[in-house]
């Protein structure tokens, strides 16, 4: 061994007991309430992040789509710790395991791909040695990687008559595996709006669409739920399993559009867009050329005789030329307007169920309409989160970052200046917060993060992550002021400059291989680290009311009602990377230790409204408290 190799090493397994002392299993966590709670009482605050962004994809996406695997997704077990002990360096104690439906049952319909199921059986074993707990998240983007995203295995797409995958670009088709972004205007757009339509609403909007001789809609879900039914069983016994997702991001496709002449969702929220309305893409993912649109490549994905909407009456051809008959199709069915979130809370119950069966306890992070995320359908049953996704579309579509400036998409007017930036998103996450608490729920952030790639990617040849910290910061701090739990999106092992997150041009990992410089930091290769390693409150014994944290001067005030029945302290984390020399602190009542070895700070005692503030040290103590 090397001598580098062997600080490394040291460095390793130093850290490792360090973070190991009273961290070795992962806490229980409870909903009590509109909270997370322990078993103590206590309120918790979870964050950690998004395991990974590349488990989209299988470890090899050109093999034939029926052999491919997903072991090693997200990272393989031999390097798995070291993953695992960075992220929690940082201070992070949940994860949303990423889980396609096509890494259970891509080789066909009710085979399921054993292995891979052990395999993440171990992932899930491993988090919890290093203190996690885990929520699975069945991922979907745009349905499946047939239609340009990732999600559903392939024959789930061919058994409904789609037999091309989505159409090439101006450049030509970039081959198997390597899907169009489905931030651009191209007719995948339409393929995944069909499929999300048939998935959730077939037997009303596709009713004789069949497959294997049974409706298209309840043959797909079953299939579905099973599959995850199968993850569920594969984690039974893992005690920080803290629940599922049905589906991550659901799109309602055209359920309850009142005119397909309008512009496509997309069209509208991204300048850069072609101005094209859904007809325009239904008709070119049927082979037809739009007048006006010459960058809208047509592709006719259909088998013949197999374009469901054809099918259906939503529209004919005339003179060699596609004509609209049915505008209004998707709005009303037997004179009855269509809500998304029917049709989608009727099958977030469904899939609870099925998996409650096999895991009692597992709690359901429940996720509105990907187009409207605040609003949440009803399922009636216990033990639910509310789990939205919060970006800045403004920033994320353009890939862009004008200092201090955004949209707010509900009103269109243009925001500018650093207060009023991050008092919208404040706003808009306290929006969130309130919702929750009326209904009787936690929430919890399932995604947010920014793409690191941003302004062409020039921090990657200048080293200057500058915009990129101060976008974080904007964030981050608004996510303290409101209170709220969250899973940073993402953290892709293998992350690289030049591939990101290996899928639709992502790059918004908080970790790079390209930024790491030395090996036997365990922080090395963390972008922007000053704005997402932050001090928190990880249990409260009793009940937040203000968290602010300022990354230049490090400066930390939090302040909460403490609770006299709660026997345990208040316990909030204090990064080592924050603060190297140790800490100096004040609490307005009760008594405060640091724990340096732990990175905690413990509080004790008090009544009433209790305040306390953190600064760096000044000398190389393990920290001290500030009279």
């Amino acid at each position: 061994m090397s001598v580098s190799s062997r600080a490394a090493a040291i460095a390793f397994l130093l850290l490792a007991g360090a973070l190991a002392v009273g961290t070795a299993r992962a806490q229980p966590v409870r909903v009590v309430g509109d909270h997370f709670a322990d078993q103590y009482g206590r309120t918790l605050i979870l964050r950690g992040v998004n395991l990974a962004g590349d488990s989209k994809i299988p470890v090899d996406p050109n093999r034939d789509p029926r052999a491919v695997s997903f072991i090693g997704r997200p990272a393989p077990l031999a390097s798995i710790d070291r993953d695992l002990l960075r992220l929690r360096s940082c201070g992070f104690t949940v994860l949303r395991l990423l889980v396609p439906w096509e890494a259970v049952e891509h080789a066909g319909p009710g085979v399921y791909d054993r292995a891979y199921l052990r395999y993440l059986r171990e992932v899930v074993r491993h988090a919890g040695r290093f203190g996690f707990t885990v929520f699975i998240d069945p991922h979907q983007d745009n349905f499946s990687r047939a239609a340009g995203g990732d999600g559903a295995p392939y024959w789930a797409v061919r058994a409904l008559g789609i037999v091309s995958d989505v159409p090439p670009d101006r450049g030509g088709w970039p081959g198997p595996g390597k899907p169009r972004p489905v931030y651009e205007i191209t007719p995948s757009l339409a393929v995944g709006a069909t499929l999300d339509t048939v998935f959730f609403a077939g037997n009303d909007l596709a009713n004789d669409v069949r497959i294997d001789g049974r409706p298209a809609e309840d043959y797909l879900q079953d299939h579905y739920i099973a599959a995850f039914r199968q993850v569920a069983a594969a984690l039974s016994g893992l005690s920080n399993v803290l629940g599922f997702e049905p589906m991550n991001e659901p799109f309602a496709g055209y359920i309850g559009e009142a005119d397909l002449r309008r512009l496509n969702l997309l069209a509208l929220l991204n300048p850069l867009a072609e101005r094209v309305t859904d007809w325009d893409l239904l008709q070119a993912a049927s082979g037809f050329s739009i007048p006006g649109h010459p960058g809208l490549v047509p592709h006719d994905v259909w088998a013949p005789g197999k374009d469901i909407w054809r099918r259906e009456g939503l529209w004919r051809v005339v003179a060699g030329h596609p004509v609209l008959l049915r505008p209004d199709y998707f709005a009303r069915v037997h004179g009855k307007p269509l809500e998304f979130t029917t049709y989608l809370g009727a099958f977030q119950r469904k899939f609870t169920v099925a998996v409650r069966d096999v895991l009692p306890h597992a709690i359901l992070f429940q996720e509105g309409s990907v187009t409207d995320p605040g609003s949440m359908p009803e399922v009636g049953l216990p033990n639910v989160v509310l789990a939205p996704h919060f970006y800045d579309l403004y920033n994320l579509l353009n890939r862009r970052f004008v200092p201090y400036r955004t949209v707010d998409l509900a009103s269109g007017k243009q925001i500018v200046g650093r207060g009023a930036v991050e008092g919208l998103y404040t706003q808009q996450l306290l929006g969130l917060r309130s919702e929750a608490e009326r209904i009787g729920d936690p929430v919890l952030i399932g995604e947010l993060g920014i793409p690191y790639n941003m302004n062409d990617a020039v921090a990657y040849q200048t080293g200057d992550f500058r915009d990129q910290a101060r976008q974080a910061a904007l964030l981050y701090e608004a996510l303290d002021k409101a209170l709220v739990s969250y899973t940073i999106w993402t953290y892709t092992p293998d992350n690289t400059n030049q591939d990101g997150d290996h899928w639709n041009g992502e790059d918004f990992s908080i970790f790079s291989l390209s930024q790491q410089t030395h090996s036997a930091d365990i922080t090395s290769g963390l972008r922007t680290p000053d704005v997402i390693i932050r001090p928190y409150p990880l249990a409260t014994a009793g009940t937040p009311i203000a968290l602010a944290y300022d990354a230049d001067s490090r400066f930390l005030r939090y302040r909460f009602r403490r609770d006299a029945a709660i026997r345990a302290p208040t316990e909030i984390f204090i990064p080592r990377y924050a603060y190297p020399r140790g800490i100096t602190f004040r609490v307005s009542a009760g008594k405060a230790v640091f724990d340096a070895s732990r990175h905690i700070l413990y509080l004790s005692g008090g009544a009433g409204d209790v305040e306390v503030t953190v600064h760096p040290a000044l000398t190389t103590s393990s920290g001290r408290r500030r009279r």
